[in-house]
């Protein structure tokens, strides 16, 4: 549709402040009938033969009716009219043919200069994200035909008209989409002049009459000195309207390039065509510029009213002034002239299109509404039109039906599956009401069948609109991968993907970004290109990056796990968050840390275990990444990374994680990380990020990303951390009972102190429903030593401590409905972690101090004793030692924290030991107590456990592999930590898993210490058999009934395995020796008794070597 632009300033501004938003239907046209999908490729007129409809199914051509608007992008905002769903195409049946305008993909828009002249040009808007345009056919007898308007033309009408316009204006375009130099945002560049400074074109100007040549063209420059442009056809030098210089930008890093629109006319008097060409010429002077590439050329020249020869169409504008006068030089009886748009119809609708009948002499009269001009379109019917292509038969759909759901997937059919599983999941378990939807549905309804991001935004608004009751639809995923090339028209085209929504910029990395958060503003007053930045979201917005189906499966298992324990296995590793600022640019990334710490804890909801890793405190980053390991091993819930980053490394140096980094360092706890950083989750690129590779990791990684996809400034991205912080250190409550990642992000966003484009960059790489889970702090210590925690209580070394205590209900009362376990450490005092400057002030940075002491007890009807052994290594010194605790039910569905600051450190006031005895270890095995034997056979991917005691207390703790309890692997070659969990202070289980071990022969020695520093070792020796070829599979999300278990394989089919369940203590559960695959386990343990709702290791041996352990969920039946 080309439109008018003849808008001032006033109304730009009023068109911001109105709402013109269209209603949505009730129903699709779609729902009923039989439809078939046509494409085509550009504007005209096209033609469909009876013979062509009956050999699309339609028995009775006469019925076939057009339906659809056309390929041009819908416009990006609520503001503007829009139609909604299908409407049908005026069309015209003639000699056993339908005939119907059909509008392409690249929207023209006519601009006066000059009205009294009729000085015009046209400039293009080329639809970003399909390159094709669709229209809909169907039979349906209960819709009337839409006929196109036939005008006759009086005699009388005649001869009252004084002046016949013989001649009118055509546009000849070019617009070839190569390059997005930025590979970011809409604009896409065409032809490189770069090296010779100048390009030149060979345009028909068919029919050309006397008049004015109008040349409009922009073009993409780079240059590191001032430059100007000029155009010449046939090599005379056309005038140049406005600016035609560009000053030197190179001096701006971030500025990819700059566009310089030219305008230019020429009389046709001084130019000669040579057969039937001109030549029209862009020249930059002087030669030498960075970038050169036109992005299109669009040359306007006067035509007489006439068909080409070789043309079976062709199109004219008109100046309307009042009763408008036209007159074709030559006609055939089969001649039509269509009016098919004017300069007062609205955008994104079907105009309707007049047939003018001419008269004997070839004249007709186009009476306007208003002054502007008229597009004719001039064709015979007896000379074939343009032919549209079938691109396939639609079933019947209703999305305009629906009722608000509380979460709506998007995705693609290849990735259907995967789609289903997750929403199954949150279906039965968080009990909510998820639609699943194939974009191509969305398309059909949302923007007449061609690919377009904002059908996603008009179909979720649609839904917003229909909440019932208010705030039900509120999660919105993305599920698949999408590209800055939504038409994918650079490199080989992939399979059906996702849209991305692109801002018009791409001439400056900086101001150019994608975002989601498109989908989830729906406000009807805000016009996009200006105040989406300001905007706030209404819901929340994720996506799942992968487009691979067996990716995207390799992802969903581990997020099933996740959330599954979160349901069933609460754990301590909740409540530790982690912070890692990179070093440099003056202290700046600590501070913002810190800055998210005070943030956080301003509600006073949590009780966090704070790790620190501040980069410029270490020696090397070598040895800051050795921390962050180890810090993923011990378990994490949330990670925050400030600092520098691309989607290959993160951190300057390139140390802390690759890609490599990403696929082998396991873990048993992936956590939720953000990275304050840029371009790090730069997804829509077609290269794989690190980031893809720590989602997709099934023994490690992350859960969900927060990241940017496009350069992001510091103190900016500073100001979304602290609101991401603040809202992170919020209860469910006030989140309406639901405290998801997607919430706390959607609440960050849009009450964060920064509303520019910057947080738009930050999208959510993940599930936007997922719970975020942190134990609320509901443990009391009531007395330590019979003493009240009210008053500082000191201690000394290896002093038998007493502590009682409960869980509390919100009115400090006892919560003696709670049955189960408590974990309790004891810290040391804070630790000076780095001493800064930070805006020329000297600063202090602290961490906690390291875990010296555990034990571990029983919690009945809500209340707990236990006892714990005081270490002689706290630090002498003032300040409070601390007492953090951790309590899971029986069922491992509730947890909560506590804290006690209670103790002051007295070396003066020690106990005599006298302890001579080493620790013993009773038992040490690989994954399973019951079948481990020294020497055997064993997978890649292992766990070590041990149980062990001590006659006064272990020590296990975290501070340094040389005072805590860890495992040598091959004589030395390799140390793991391991994991305790404390039975009492003097008995623990020890785990340390272990991945991707070399094939061969391989020892484990474990050393544990006391602590009085007495210590002990054992060893244990395996051969490990490569299975990376095995995996174990589960057809089922859960064992609910039945689960059907099997092995993939790369080699020949496997039909014969060992099957296990173990526990996460390695108990060995059920067994099956030799078992036939595919294997139906109905979720019992050896003894034929249910086993409780809970996540549990799934192992699979072939012939003695083991497929890695896979996590399943056991549900209630």
């Amino acid at each position: 549709m080309k439109k008018i632009i003849l808008l001032s300033l006033g109304a730009l501004l009023a068109s911001g402040n109105s709402i013109a938003s269209v209603p949505f239907k009730d129903n699709s046209i779609l729902a009923e009938g039989r439809w078939v999908k046509v494409r085509i490729s550009r504007t005209g007129i096209y033609e469909l033969t009876d013979e062509q409809l009956k050999s699309y199914g339609f028995h009775n051509p006469k019925q076939v009716k057009v339906f659809g608007q056309g390929g041009e992008a819908v416009t990006d905002n609520f503001v503007r009219p829009f139609t909604d769903d299908l409407t049908q195409v005026p069309a015209m049946r003639e000699n056993g043919k339908l005939f119907f305008y059909g509008k392409g993909t690249t929207k023209e828009s006519i601009n006066i200069a000059s009205f009294a002249s009729f000085d015009i040009y046209t400039t293009l808007t080329v639809n970003p994200y399909d390159s094709d345009s669709y229209y809909f056919l169907t039979d349906r007898t209960d819709i009337s035909p839409l006929e196109i308007e036939r005008c006759p033309t009086s005699a009388d009408a005649i001869k009252s008209m004084e002046y016949w316009m013989e001649t009118g204006y055509e546009f000849w375009t070019h617009e070839r989409d190569i390059v997005n130099l930025a590979r970011s945002g809409k604009q896409f560049l065409g032809e490189d002049y770069s090296q010779t400074g100048e390009i030149t074109f060979d345009v028909p100007v068919p029919m050309l009459a006397d008049g004015k040549i109008q040349i409009y063209t922009t073009t993409g420059i780079k240059t590191t000195f001032d430059c100007t442009a000029d155009i010449t056809v046939n090599d005379s030098k056309a005038s140049m309207i406005g600016n035609n210089t560009l000053r030197n930008n190179s001096r701006d890093a971030s500025q990819v390039f700059s566009n310089l629109n030219l305008r230019a006319d020429l009389p046709t008097s001084d130019i000669t065509t040579s057969n039937g060409n001109i030549s029209v010429k862009l020249k930059v002077t002087p030669k030498g510029i960075n970038i050169g590439r036109i992005d299109y050329l669009t040359v306007g020249f006067p035509a007489y009213n006439a068909l080409p020869n070789d043309s079976s169409q062709t199109r004219r504008y008109y100046k309307t002034n009042g009763p408008t006068g036209i007159r074709l030089t030559k006609q055939t009886p089969t001649t039509h002239a269509w009016l098919v748009d004017n300069s007062y119809a609205p955008d994104h609708s079907n105009f309707t299109t007049v047939d003018y009948i001419l008269s004997d002499d070839s004249k007709f009269i186009v009476t306007p509404e208003q002054n502007g001009w008229a597009e004719i379109v001039y064709f015979d019917s007896d000379r074939q039109q343009l032919q549209p292509s079938y691109a396939g038969e639609v079933g019947n759909q209703n999305l305009h039906a629906m009722t608000s759901p509380d979460m709506v997937i998007i995705t693609t059919a290849q990735l259907m599956q995967e789609a289903e599983r997750l929403a199954e999941y949150h279906r039965s378990v968080d009990k909510m009401e998820v639609a699943v939807i194939d974009h191509n549905l969305i398309f059909n309804e949302f923007s007449s069948g061609h690919r377009d991001a904002m059908a996603y935004r008009r179909f979720a608004k649609m839904l917003y609109q229909r909440n019932t009751p208010a705030k039900k639809f509120r999660y919105l995923l993305l599920f698949g991968g999408g590209t800055y090339d939504n038409r994918q028209i650079i490199g080989e085209k992939q399979n059906d993907i996702l849209l991305t929504y692109q801002s018009p910029e791409s001439t400056n990395d900086v101001n150019s970004y994608s975002t989601d958060d498109f989908f989830g503003i729906f406000s009807e007053t805000a016009e996009l290109n200006s105040q989406l930045d300001a905007s706030q979201m209404q819901i929340a917005v994720g996506r799942i990056q992968y487009n691979s189906p067996a990716e995207m499966r390799t992802y969903i298992d581990k997020l099933l796990s996740y959330m599954s324990n979160q349901d069933k296995c609460r754990s301590n590793s909740e409540s530790k968050l982690l912070l890692i600022g990179e070093s440099g640019d003056n202290y700046i990334h600590a501070n913002q840390c810190e800055s998210f710490v005070s943030e956080f804890e301003k509600a006073g909801n949590f009780l966090p275990e704070w790790s620190k890793i501040y980069m410029e405190a270490y020696a090397n980053d070598a040895d800051a990444r050795k921390k962050f390991v180890e810090q993923l091993k011990l378990g994490q819930n949330f990670v925050l990374f400030i600092g520098h980053s691309n989607i290959a490394n993160m951190t300057k140096s390139m140390v802390m994680m690759d890609i490599q980094k990403a696929i082998d360092t396991k873990y048993e706890n992936p956590p939720i990380m953000f990275f304050s950083s840029c371009d790090v989750g730069r997804f829509d690129i077609g290269q794989t990020s690190f980031i893809d590779k720590l989602m997709s990791n099934p023994q490690g990684g992350i859960i969900a990303a927060i990241a940017s996809t496009r350069q992001a400034y510091t103190n900016l991205n500073g100001r979304l951390t602290n609101s991401f912080a603040k809202y992170l250190g919020m209860t469910s409550d006030h989140f309406d009972g639901e405290k998801t990642l997607g919430k706390i992000l959607l609440y960050a966003k849009n009450y964060c102190t920064e509303t520019t484009k910057n947080r738009r960059k930050y999208h959510l790489l993940g599930d936007p429903a997922m719970r975020v889970e942190m134990p609320l702090p509901k443990i009391q210590v009531s007395t330590i030593n019979g003493l009240s925690t009210d008053k500082d209580i000191t201690v000394g070394p290896y002093n038998k401590v007493s502590i009682e205590g409960l869980i509390a209900n919100a009115d400090g009362s006892t919560d003696k409905s709670f049955n189960g376990s408590i974990e309790i450490s004891l810290t040391d005092s804070k630790k000076l972690h780095l001493n800064a400057v930070y805006q020329n002030k000297p600063v202090k940075y602290y961490s906690e101090g390291s875990a010296l002491a555990t034990t571990a007890t029983i919690v009945e009807n809500g209340c707990f004793k236990a006892e714990i052994i005081i270490p002689a290594s706290l630090s002498d010194d003032e300040e409070p030692k601390s007492l953090l605790l951790f309590a899971k039910s029986d069922d491992g569905r509730l947890g909560y924290s506590g804290r006690c600051d209670a103790l002051k450190f007295d070396r003066m006031a020690t106990t005599p030991v006298n302890d001579v005895t080493a620790p013993t270890i009773d038992a040490m095995y690989i994954d399973n107590k019951a079948t481990f034997q020294d020497g055997m056979h064993v997978g890649t991917d292992l766990t070590i456990y041990a149980e062990v005691t001590d006659n006064v207390a272990l020590n296990l703790s975290n501070e340094s592999l040389t005072t805590s309890a860890y495992i040598s692997l091959d004589g030395g070659q390799e140390t793991a930590i391991v994991k305790p969990t404390p039975l009492t202070s003097s008995s623990a289980i020890l785990s340390a898993p272990l991945y991707s071990l070399t094939p061969g022969i391989h020892s484990a020695q474990l050393m544990v210490a006391d602590n009085s520093g007495n210590a002990t070792n054992r060893t244990i020796s395996f051969f490990v058999e490569t299975g990376e070829n095995l995996q174990a599979t589960m057809a089922e999300n859960a064992v609910n009934d039945v689960a059907t278990i099997d092995v993939v394989s790369n080699t020949p089919r496997v039909d014969k395995a060992d099957i296990r369940i173990t526990d996460d203590k390695g108990n060995l559960l059920f067994s099956a020796v030799n078992a036939s695959l595919p294997f139906r386990w109905n979720g019992e343990d050896n003894n034929a008794i249910r086993l409780p709702e809970g996540v549990y290791n799934l192992e699979v041996i072939v012939g003695g070597i083991g497929a890695p352990k896979k996590k399943i969920v056991v549900t209630k039946q």
